[in-house]
């Protein structure tokens, strides 16, 4: 029997309800009409449909615009889950991938649509035409989900990786960085992917267009019906119908996680109110202080005993609170030290010492014992101070400071920094004593102190601080307590303690990598392991009205011994390789070099040359790259005196190293060890650099085919030069590289240590802190994890590397620190700190003449080049006056960069560099400016 088209005219309302017209008969709804010409109008009937050619079969599955659809839907699923994997191994956060999953489920929404309307129109036949052709409730279907399509794959999706690679992976020299090749790679595959799903979609829309303009005209503007799919067809959709419904729920679980993140992460309810969150058991906390579980920080309810470790102890986490999401915090590379920091912040709280503070702070002569701040260390050892921190070992008061926390004014905190490291495996104990309230009164002991002291059984702490600790702390501070009570000291409202940690396994590890990389190259011929990227010739510089002061910029790859598990910025290192002294591989590092335009006339017999004179390094500031050598004070100093300027990425804290240090704020903050780790290879590298520039670099580096001179054919003296971020990682890197005797002399510009006391009294931490208040609820916890990170930055810093006894090997070259008096972004008390740790001398006319710890010594003489660590410092009246003395936000201002263009102390930095002497560049005005 010969089949006809079936069409319907139908009119479609506003309300998207399918009205028929007239034209329908008793059974169906619908009339047959018929097409013109019978020919025309006519369908193959199934004898004829299966004797056709296969592709032509084929062809006519796939010529249905809903079928090619559902499948480009199909398509586009594993190219968005790809990106959705990636923004989680990015981030660590499901919230991060939030619209990537939306994406993912409209997809299979619209798939799963599309294929039930062909099912349920192959079961009802042409009668329900009415609910096939108008579906508008499915708004994610027909049009939604390849506009989202196109718009995401065809601009977000790439804009993202566009922001990743240019601005985070590629490097100075035009080239992806060696460690995110594969990264880079696999963005630009997962773009093209989505490329070839925008180009399907809008061939589609375009398909779609005409064959519905040609449909109308051929139907006499009446809708055209599709025919009904065959019947392997219709088995293969009713099969694939429950396996994406099935997808479809565990999408949409996932995508309730993803909201469930979102609202854990932004929402503004504390960890209290959410319900199933987990919580640090009540055993893992410590009684002594219920501020935070943790608290008080750090002390031996953080320690297991460890006969195997040089203190006897090594550190055992516990009763860290749980990250935003109730994701546990575990920083389990921390408990393979067998002791804490030498200087990070220790944490505590007592009620009523905030309110106390703020009643006494701006009285001078008050009876009452106070916390004693950081103009006021030289009393943190008597009985005006309520905080004392004491060497239980020698039984003597650390000079220290003690200040309220305002992060989070309602929820405050009392920071104890000790005024320079604390020694290495040493027992420490911090006791609060005399403290009083904002009245006057005696404030209560803790609850966990007053428990502990009227124990029966007698615990072991219990124990120690009755035939340890309070001997000590009677014998260093005599006025505490009463002398007739043997075991109890009445005035200790809070007394808790712990071990530092050894110099053995805090600076093992950064020590071993540095002989390992250079027992490697010490026999190298560098020249088969240095290779020339790129050559910048600036042509301006023979020509008289040239400002160029830079001739040539050279873009070198050097070969560098790893000790990472991989060349990945994510790599920890190899513990076997750290220990055996053998590298894991041989992998590459990017650096650059300058040669400024007198030093290329000399080489090229041009009058008013320069022979080179040093071989100055530079190193960059916070998150950037060696591309900071290129600034305009260097390059004019370079110029002025013969300088070859050489630069290389601070490796773990350079632009190249963002991912992760953003993953390690939002994400996980364990990922810090990676930071720490790439730090200590970072090290090892700029260590290579420097025996590359003794042994081999003047000979492969030629001007047109002429070498470069030197002050009298010598090897120049190596210096290096670290403003910034370069000065406080230059307060470790300087005395590491002591024992290798390749750095001549060090400048450290607006240095200063512990990094966590540099960050929260810094300007920049309000990104970071709003950063970490996305893991985290509140500052107190903020405060805990960056004392945490201390533990591991230690090693890198000063705080660690110049804390004693300091092995006799590791000697220190002659260091010139300067300073602005009013930075807020390196604050003058972290300068202060690396000062005393480095046993500085300021000189005689220097603007402060009384600073704690630091003695005045004398400048160049007939029998002295100077103190061998001098800290010079340059004060801005109006910047400094504006400081605030407590730990509270600064005001913004340009210190921190007024100081590196200081002509005063640029002549003090070129006559050090020159001939190491250490001239008082204040002797005119004091250093004493007006405003930056």
């Amino acid at each position: 029997m010969e089949k006809k088209a079936i069409y319907a005219k139908v009119r479609v309302t506003d309300d998207c309800e399918n009205t028929f017209s007239d034209y329908h008969d008793d059974d169906s709804g619908i009339e047959l009409a018929t097409l013109p010409t019978e020919e025309s109008s006519q369908i193959p009937n199934e004898e004829s449909f299966q004797d056709e050619p296969l592709d032509e079969h084929l062809w006519n599955r796939w010529d249905n615009p809903v079928v090619i659809s559902t499948a480009i839907s199909l398509l586009c699923i594993p190219v968005i889950v790809s990106w959705i994997v990636f923004g989680v191994q990015f981030t660590g956060r499901l919230w991060a991938v939030w619209i990537g999953v939306m994406h993912l489920q409209w997809n299979l929404r619209s798939s799963h649509h599309q294929v039930k309307q062909r099912v349920q129109r192959s079961h009802d036949g042409p009668s329900n035409a009415r609910s096939n052709i108008c579906s508008c409730s499915c708004w994610w279907s027909p049009s939604i989900v390849p506009c989202a399509d196109v718009l995401l794959f065809g601009a977000g999706y790439p804009a993202i990786a566009w922001v990743l690679i240019e601005l985070l992976f590629r490097d100075v020299d035009g080239t992806i960085n060696f460690d995110w090749m594969a990264m880079t790679y696999r963005l630009r595959v997962m773009v093209g992917m989505g490329s070839v799903l925008v180009i399907l979609r809008l061939g589609v829309g375009v398909r779609s267009s005409w064959d519905r303009n040609f449909q109308r005209k051929a139907t006499f503007g009446m809708p055209f019906l599709p025919t009904n799919p065959s019947g392997a067809t219709e088995l293969a959709e009713r099969r694939l119908l429950p396996l994406l419904k099935y997808i479809n729920l565990t999408i949409l679980l996932f995508h309730l996680l993803c909201l469930l993140s979102l609202a854990s992460h932004f929402g503004p309810w504390p960890s209290s109110a959410i319900p199933f969150l987990p919580t640090a058991k009540d055993k893992d906390c410590d009684p002594l202080d219920t501020t935070l579980c943790a608290f008080p920080f750090p002390s031996f309810h953080h320690m297991a005993q460890d006969e195997s470790t040089v203190t006897g102890w090594r550190v055992d986490l516990k009763g860290l609170a749980p990250l935003r999401g109730g994701i546990p915090l575990h920083p389990k590379f921390l408990n393979r030290l067998d002791g804490f920091s030498t200087m990070a912040p220790i944490l505590f709280y007592m009620e009523g010492l905030k309110e106390a503070h703020e009643q006494q702070r701006n009285i001078e002569d008050d009876f009452h014992p106070r916390l004693q701040g950081p103009g006021h260390i030289a009393s943190s050892v008597t009985n005006q101070s309520i905080t004392l921190l004491l060497n239980v070992d020698d039984q003597t008061l650390i000079h220290h400071s003690a200040e309220i926390d305002y992060a989070d004014s309602e929820a405050p905190l009392v920071l104890v920094i000790p005024a320079q490291p604390m020694k290495h495996a040493t027992h420490y104990a911090v006791a609060v004593v005399n403290a009083v309230g904002k009245s006057g009164e005696k404030l209560p002991r803790t609850r966990g102190m007053q428990s502990l002291m009227q124990e029966k059984g007698g615990s072991p702490r219990l124990l120690r601080y009755n035939e340890v600790l309070f001997p000590s702390l009677r014998q260093a501070a005599p006025w505490v307590g009463d002398k007739d009570n043997g075991s109890d000291i009445d005035s200790v409202q809070l007394l808790f303690d712990f071990v530092t940690v050894s110099e053995e396994s805090q600076l093992g590890p950064i020590r071993a990598v540095r002989d390992g990389v250079l027992q490697v190259v010490q026999d190298w011929d560098w020249s088969d392991h240095v290779e020339l990227v790129a050559e910048i010739n600036e042509n301006e510089c023979h020509l008289a009205s040239s400002f160029t002061k830079v001739a040539r910029t050279f873009h070198i790859n050097l070969d560098v011994p790893s000790f990472l598990q991989s060349r990945s910025r994510y790599a920890f290192l190899d513990d076997e390789a750290v220990e055996s002294g053998v590298p894991v591989s041989i992998g590459k590092a990017k650096a650059m070099i300058r040669v400024p335009c007198s030093v290329e006339s000399a080489a090229l017999g041009y009058e008013g040359g320069k022979q080179i004179r040093t071989i100055m390094e530079y190193g960059h500031g916070l998150f950037y790259n060696r591309l900071e050598v290129a600034d305009g004070f260097l390059s004019q100093m370079a110029h002025e005196n013969g300088y070859l300027l050489m630069a290389m990425d601070w490796r773990g804290m350079s632009l190249f190293d963002l991912p992760v240090v953003i993953k390690t704020l939002i994400g996980d903050p364990s990922q810090f060890q990676s930071v720490r780790d790439n730090l200590i290879q970072g090290y090892a590298e700029k260590l290579a650099l420097q025996h590359f520039a003794r042994n081999g670099m003047l000979d492969w580096l030629t001007i047109d085919d002429a070498k470069l001179p030197t002050v009298e054919n010598k090897q120049p003296t190596s210096v290096f030069y670290g403003i910034s971020q370069g000065g406080i990682l230059g307060g470790g890197y300087l005395p590491l590289s002591g024992k290798t005797a390749l750095i001549d002399r060090g400048i450290l510009g607006s240095p200063g240590t512990p990094f966590a006391s540099i960050l929260t009294r810094s300007l920049q931490f309000v990104a970071y802190d709003l950063l970490l208040l996305l893991n985290l609820y509140n500052n107190r916890e903020v405060r805990l994890l960056l004392s945490l990170v201390q533990m591991a930055w230690d090693s890198t810093e000063a705080a660690g590397l110049m804390a004693s006894p300091i092995n006799p090997e590791e000697s220190l070259p002659p260091i010139l620190l300067q300073a602005g008096l009013g930075d807020v972004i390196v604050s003058t008390l972290s300068t202060e700190a690396m000062a005393r740790s480095m046993n500085s001398s300021i000189l005689p006319n220097n603007p402060r003449t009384a600073i704690f710890g630091i003695p005045v010594g004398n400048p160049v003489n007939m029998t002295s080049f100077g103190p061998k660590v001098t800290l010079t410092e340059v004060q801005y009246k109006y910047e400094y006056s504006h400081l605030q003395e407590d730990n509270t936000l600064p005001v913004d201002n340009s210190v921190h960069f007024c100081v590196r263009w200081d002509s005063a102390l640029r002549e003090q930095v070129a006559e050090f560099s020159n001939t190491g002497r250490i001239v008082d560049p204040c002797v005119a005005d004091r250093c004493m400016r007006s405003t930056c």
